[in-house]
């Protein structure tokens, strides 16, 4: 069953190779597993509200995908060893 999921990242502002990888990881793993990512949006450089792994700014990626329920959990694992991946937000719409 597919149901559409957002996911937001928030990446270190200053870690292009970083931030290509990761989007590179996200892309790969929906359509690996029959998904679709249906929008994805850049919002840019942002404040933090407090700093996290020593960064006082982040780089937020939004993305809206169409997953298999299945897919989702393994999606949550697979951010959760992400090292420089400062923060994720990935919610069911």
């Amino acid at each position: 069953m597919k149901a559409k999921y957002e996911l937001t990242l928030v990446l270190p502002a200053n870690n292009e190779k970083l931030t290509t990888e990761i989007k590179k990881l996200v892309k790969d793993f929906v359509t690996k597993s029959k998904g679709k990512i249906v929008k994805e949006e850049s919002w840019g450089i942002k404040e933090l509200a407090y700093p996290i792994q020593k960064q006082t700014q982040g780089l937020y990626e939004f993305y809206l995908l169409e997953l298999d329920t299945q897919a989702q959990p393994k999606l949550h694992r697979l951010l959760n060893l992400q090292e420089g991946l400062l923060r994720y937000l990935f919610v069911r719409v």
